[in-house]
């Protein structure tokens, strides 16, 4: 058999320059060598912003085990749903904003703090989890929002109250 021949040695390194013809420093290699599988449709892994205090924790349906574990999570979404527990939230049937063409949404028992504004339910609207780091929690209030508007109101305000200056309409 024949021996292989040697690798070639590794090209020297191409020296880094500025716009100005200047060379400068190269980069720092990545600590770690590995490249990553990802995927541009993949989300960024960026460290998501801690709950504000008022915000409810949702608790933890079932024990994770697979056979139960996926039907405890959808009783427990359904019966989030339907409860008026602080922070439960819904969609409104037949009262849609004709801004943006969507429902509008109501959570109990909260209201908006001060520092929401259009992009913040442009990007978040209708995911309940993005959107409640901006509540504070306040009994017999509701906060009412679609991925355009947002409001705060009393429970015992009416809807054409809580419509009142908004594009939000009662659709049949």
């Amino acid at each position: 058999l024949a021996a292989l021949p040697a690798a070639p040695a590794p090209a020297a390194p191409v020296p880094y320059v500025d716009m100005a013809g200047a060379s400068i420093a190269a980069p720092a290699p990545p600590e770690n060598h590995q490249l990553a599988e990802e995927s541009w449709d993949d989300p960024p892994a960026v460290a998501s912003a801690p709950l504000p205090p008022q915000a409810p924790i949702p608790p933890s349906f079932g024990d994770g085990n697979a056979e139960t574990g996926d039907l405890d999570d959808l009783v427990g979404e359904m019966m989030a749903l339907t409860s008026k527990e602080a922070g439960s939230h819904s969609l409104l049937e037949h009262f849609h904003c004709i801004g943006c063409d969507f429902q509008v949404l109501v959570i109990e028992d909260c209201v908006w703090t001060d520092e929401v504004d259009y992009m913040f339910f442009r990007n978040n609207y209708p995911n309940i989890e993005k959107l409640r780091r901006c509540l504070v929690q306040q009994e017999d209030c509701r906060a009412y929002c679609c991925q355009c508007s947002w409001k705060s109101a009393r429970s015992v305000s009416s809807l054409q109250e809580v419509a009142d200056g908004l594009r939000w309409r009662k659709i049949a």
